[in-house]
């Protein structure tokens, strides 16, 4: 009976030590929740409105605070082609909750394409080349594909000694940008005559 008694007691003590522990851990998985605002910071122009960015967010003020969602707008955001820089700050807030900030920074929109020292193909030929479009919004990679294309151009056209610079005007106050492509078509090569040397069998 001492046995089952000592058992018994043991086995109490066991789950007495066991229950605080528990409830500390579930309140260490307590969900975090957003406060009642997620907020917009804009480095510069502003590319688009409120509502816009708002509409590409998965997360909403008054749910559990979730990094996946945080991620999946982060990159939402970025593949809108309007923002050339992308940012979450997470700032703890009041009664366990935190506040979630984005920071932006705007592309620029493509208002002008100008082409200087072009003489021997239009304008019109060598933006076709260049594949870039006004009213897009500017990437500088893309620019600097387009005076690659341009320059190739040129060499299959007969002109190797051709040369194809860029520059980018941009506006902070209006957010649109010129994109200036300075050719310099370094004339072209003509064969005037063929010759071959060694050929002993054919005169």
């Amino acid at each position: 009976m001492r046995i089952l008694q000592t058992v018994s007691f043991f086995a109490a003590s066991l789950i007495a030590i066991c229950l605080p522990t528990q409830s500390t851990y579930a309140r260490k998985l307590k969900p975090i929740r957003l406060s009642t605002e997620l907020s917009l910071e804009f480095d510069g122009f502003r590319s688009t409105s409120d509502q816009y960015v708002m509409g590409n967010v998965q997360l909403r003020p008054g749910m559990n605070y979730n990094p996946a969602l945080l991620d999946q707008s982060i990159r939402a955001l970025y593949s809108t082609g309007y923002f050339e820089f992308v940012e979450a700050r997470v700032d703890k807030a009041q009664n366990q909750t935190v506040d979630v900030v984005f920071e932006l920074v705007s592309k620029y929109t493509i208002e002008r394409i100008r082409f200087l020292g072009n003489d021997k193909y239009t304008d019109s030929r060598l933006a076709s080349k260049a594949e870039l479009e006004t009213g897009k919004s500017l990437d500088e990679y893309l620019v600097s594909v387009g005076a690659d294309n341009i320059a190739a151009y040129y060499v299959e056209k007969g002109f190797p000694d051709v040369e194809v610079d860029y520059r980018i005007q941009r506006d902070e106050q209006t957010g649109y940008a010129v994109v200036s492509y300075d050719v310099d078509e370094g004339g072209k090569v003509r064969i005037d005559e063929i010759f071959f040397e060694g050929n002993e069998a054919f005169q």
